[in-house]
């Protein structure tokens, strides 16, 4: 799933009386979490570099990579919220599965509990060969269940 959304925002110009209220989409698509950024530095680049998991429907969730062809892969990194008060402690992903297709059905190749951190990196046992991966987030570190992803790189063997 994905978050898409309208908000009102307040914002107020130095010496103006009142504050200027705009409408912004707030648009947390999956392919936000493949455009290559990890860091972000205001508020407002949040949602155009971030997955966001539509906060109406249950966990698990998931975010699905799909590549251009086949890939040798041997680990994967996951970059979750990290940005001003929204922490890894606080808003973060908690808990996910690293999940690969094999052609017929998904393969679990790395569980995550208890995460933290910013980044953490699933390292495979063996290099699978896979034309897309998943990641199930089963929980959240957001008292209000928001589940979102900054980054997912994949790699391979050089």
């Amino acid at each position: 799933s994905e978050l898409v959304k309208e908000a009102k925002v307040a914002t107020q110009d130095w010496g103006a009386k009142e504050p200027t209220i705009k409408k912004i989409s707030l648009e947390g698509r999956a392919s936000h979490a493949i455009d290559g950024k990890r860091q972000i530095s205001t508020w407002q680049d949040f949602f155009p570099t971030t997955w966001m998991a539509d906060t109406s429907k249950p966990l698990p969730q998931w975010l699905e990579i799909r590549f251009d062809k086949e890939r040798i892969l041997n680990s994967l990194t996951v970059y979750t919220i990290a940005f001003a008060r929204w922490t890894p402690e606080t808003s973060g992903i908690r808990d996910w599965d690293v999940e690969v297709w094999d052609g017929k059905e998904w393969k679990v190749v790395d569980s995550v509990v208890g995460n933290t951190r910013v980044s953490k990196v699933s390292r495979f046992k063996t290099p699978v060969t896979t034309d897309r991966v998943r990641i199930v987030v089963k929980a959240t570190n957001d008292p209000e269940g928001t589940v979102g992803i900054m980054e997912v790189e994949a790699f391979g063997p050089r």
